[in-house]
């Protein structure tokens, strides 16, 4: 009897050692692969906007103290920022929305810290109706009219109307002298969301 267990228990590990282990992945229902990529989506969007407001709150107060080194290379700029879901692929666009709460008119999406926009108490959200007197229309114009807007600042107080959630509101912003120069996040290679 002894014998006999004992070659049960050597079948046993040789059966087994022979054995292969098979690791397989649970069926996946495409709904929720299509949820997970939008939620990767939204979060890389999330991921992108703060690290641009980042290099932004760095790269602003650097320029703004070199801007009497850049000589000719100066422009006038208010200290906010602004997309709107038109700047977005069809794929990315809901995200955007979502994520960023865009919309298709041209919405703040940051104020770089200690900016005129910042001291004239304009904020992340407020949707831009004109700057000075130009007006910043609706959809996929609305980005190069701001872009204009913007570059025609000079050292003159300028009117700043926006959208909030209680009305429309006019503030006005003294422009701040900087060296002319961006400072964007770049992604490299593909984004796997």
């Amino acid at each position: 009897m002894k014998h006999a267990a004992i070659i049960l228990v050597a079948m046993a590990v040789s059966l087994t050692a022979c054995a292969k282990t098979i690791t397989q992945m649970a069926p996946v229902a495409r709904g929720d692969v299509k949820a997970e990529a939008t939620t990767q989506r939204e979060l890389v969007l999330v991921e992108l906007a703060r690290a641009q407001e980042r290099l932004d709150n760095i790269a602003h107060s650097l320029l703004a103290a070199a801007a009497p080194l850049c000589t000719g290379k100066t422009g006038w700029r208010l200290g906010f920022y602004s997309k709107s879901a038109q700047e977005y692929g069809q794929t990315w666009a809901p995200r955007a929305v979502a994520a960023l709460q865009l919309s298709d008119t041209m919405t703040i999406t940051h104020i770089v810290t200690a900016t005129p926009a910042a001291r004239a108490g304009l904020q992340k959200g407020d949707r831009v109706l004109s700057i000075g007197s130009s007006r910043i229309p609706v959809g996929r114009e609305g980005s190069e009219a701001l872009r204009k807007a913007t570059a025609a600042v000079s050292d003159q107080p300028v009117e700043v109307s926006v959208q909030r959630a209680d009305g429309t509101h006019n503030i006005t912003v003294q422009p701040e002298k900087i060296c002319d120069v961006g400072a964007t996040v770049i992604i490299e290679g593909d984004i796997n969301a």
